[in-house]
């Protein structure tokens, strides 16, 4: 099974911004690229390989980093967490 580029750049958006943005405020960045379903696709899927969970909405989860599958962990190899400053975001 292999990657689109949208599920890259939404699972990379979604990972670099999990400490301050839900996955359904990341999704709002890319709406006009990605539709919904497309989103709620991927947030499944993520669901179904065991390192995405959520509680009551499904847009609002989080990520279970060890059970990241080798294909999502080189996704996300050197990609840093995104940090808040006063003058500005730093990434």
């Amino acid at each position: 099974m292999g990657f689109k580029e949208h599920e890259k750049i939404l699972f990379t958006m979604c990972w670099t911004f999990r400490k301050v943005m839900w996955p359904r405020q990341v999704y709002a960045c890319f709406r006009k690229i990605i539709p919904y379903k497309q989103f709620v696709y991927y947030l499944k899927k993520w669901e179904e390989f065991g390192f995405y969970d959520y509680g009551v909405n499904q847009e609002l989860g989080w990520f279970y980093p060890e059970n990241f599958t080798d294909r999502y962990k080189e996704i996300i190899e050197g990609v840093e967490d995104f940090k808040e400053h006063k003058t500005g975001c730093a990434f």
